[in-house]
């Protein structure tokens, strides 16, 4: 009798993985299933030639519909491209769900009942691989954007900032854009039922998010009881981030018909007439000596348009470190809403002798 009790309690700690919920660690679960996950992208080309045609042909839209202008209305067709590319959110988000929704099926009818691996590896796997992918459509709607749009050909800043690493920043900041918006569909699917239903929660979402991203009404004109959304927006940080990096530190030049004229006192000079408004009010007298007739640009640099918005060049790394905080949360909000609303709370089942 001695013998079997000995042998039994040897059993147990030669096979203690038996005792174990599942057969293996989560660090070869989550390798296995990201390797899986990788295959099934890549076998939906559809999906993939789906998601950079969209990104790639509504960049081109904007790239050729609009120029990067240092006039008052060239600034603001800017702005402008720039909040049109983040309406993306809603078609590239109905790619995305729906794309989730028939793993978790197989998952929850196949391979948890029979304990294959944790749901923890199935959110993060089909996280990161669509991160992945939109790194990589992010790359596309850099070179359709913003090449066309004609930042890359500015030149003159006065802050003599290097041109190459404007341009790596706004590539940042577009990726920023769209692993946001993966991590904020999966955060919104993962606990609910059909994509149908959490489109709706995420569009209704995402309009708040970017209607007070400051750029449809200036921060300065908000409701009072709204100002705290122009600070909770995500939109507000991306559009400040890409904003900043593409204009900042130029010298704008009025267009003929954005020029403003005027009659100096006589016996004075234009420069001597603005001097007190320009302080003031900024602007460039454009023939400060002339005695006859005043010609006035109201901004003299794309600071002083950015400034309306309240953005800044100096915030693009706080921007760009206040966006990472964005994604990881919805990251961690997918994992915790997944587990409370879609992970059975019953008794775990015992595998082995007690």
């Amino acid at each position: 009798m001695a013998r079997l009790h000995s042998l039994s309690s040897a059993s147990d700690h030669e096979y203690a993985s038996s005792q174990a919920e599942f057969a293996a660690s989560f660090g070869t679960q989550f390798i296995q299933v990201l390797n899986r996950t990788f295959k099934h992208f890549w076998r939906s080309p559809t999906y993939i030639w789906a998601k950079f045609s969209l990104v790639g042909l509504s960049c081109l839209y904007l790239g050729f519909s609009f120029d990067a202008l240092l006039t008052l209305q060239g600034m603001q067709n800017q702005l402008y491209a720039i909040y049109l590319f983040f309406i993306l959110f809603s078609s590239l988000n109905e790619q995305i769900m729906p794309m989730f929704v028939p793993q978790r099926a197989i998952y929850e009818q196949r391979e948890r009942p029979s304990k294959m691996y944790r749901w923890a590896t199935l959110l993060l796997s089909n996280i990161f691989v669509e991160m992945v992918w939109n790194v990589a459509a992010a790359a596309i709607a850099y070179f359709c954007w913003y090449y066309l749009v004609g930042f890359a050909s500015l030149t003159g800043g006065y802050n003599g900032d290097d041109m190459s690493l404007r341009g790596f920043l706004v590539f940042l900041f577009i990726c920023m854009f769209l692993l946001f918006t993966c991590t904020f569909s999966h955060m919104a699917i993962a606990w609910i039922e059909t994509a149908e239903t959490a489109g709706v929660l995420t569009s209704l979402l995402y309009i708040f998010c970017i209607s007070f991203s400051g750029v449809s009404v200036a921060p300065t004109d908000l409701p009072k009881f709204w100002t705290f959304m122009y600070h909770v927006s995500p939109v507000n940080y991306m559009v400040s981030g890409v904003m900043s990096s593409a204009m900042s530190g130029y010298n704008v030049t009025c267009s003929v018909g954005e020029t403003l004229h005027m009659k100096p006192p006589a016996n004075t000079t234009c420069g001597t007439f603005l001097t007190a408004f320009q302080a003031t009010d900024g602007g460039t007298v454009l023939d400060p000596d002339a005695t006859g007739s005043c010609a006035f640009c109201p901004l003299a640099t794309t600071d002083d348009f950015l400034e309306r918005f309240g953005i800044h060049y100096a915030d693009h790394w706080r921007n760009f470190g206040l966006l990472w905080v964005y994604i990881v949360a919805n990251i961690g909000l997918a994992c915790a809403l997944y587990w409370l609303f879609r992970v059975p709370k019953g008794k775990g089942i015992r595998r082995g002798p007690k």
